[in-house]
């Protein structure tokens, strides 16, 4: 595991580490959090060995690393899935799963979680402009 700069971890966070991990610069993680790189595989075939064996010889292990840019907040019983890459300046809301890659400059939350807010710097995808702009002219 690899991390930055002025990063804290609260208490009690868990992170799996069979694959990377990698915080950027002052990164502040509440209490809970949980970063898996580790997975089994979708396919029960693949899961077989282990639940027939204490020392599996069939069973294999999914694993792929998390990267998480500077700046980021992460809250309380947050979870990272494997293979994600997070960018710079993220907000994540307390309890937020993380299946998929995050961009720069946002605030996520729920499960899956989603894009709430776009912060200042944000590359927000031409259709959400749209939208805002429909939404502003309302007012």
């Amino acid at each position: 595991m690899k991390v930055g700069e002025n990063f804290f971890a609260n208490f009690g966070c868990v992170f799996l580490d069979t694959a990377g991990i990698e915080f950027g610069e002052n990164c502040l993680l509440a209490p809970g959090v949980q970063v898996y790189t580790s997975s089994f595989p979708l396919h029960p075939e693949g899961r077989q060995g282990f639940l027939e064996s204490a020392q599996p010889e069939e069973f294999y292990e999914v694993a792929k690393p998390i990267k998480v840019g500077s700046q980021c907040w992460i809250g309380g019983n947050a979870i990272l899935c494997p293979g994600i890459t997070i960018g710079d300046n993220v907000v994540i809301g307390a309890g937020a799963v993380i299946t998929k890659d995050v961009p720069s400059n946002v605030v996520v939350g729920g499960n899956p979680a989603k894009i709430i807010r776009y912060l200042d710097g944000a590359d927000v995808p031409p259709e959400v402009l749209e939208l805002q702009k429909k939404y502003e002219k309302r007012k």
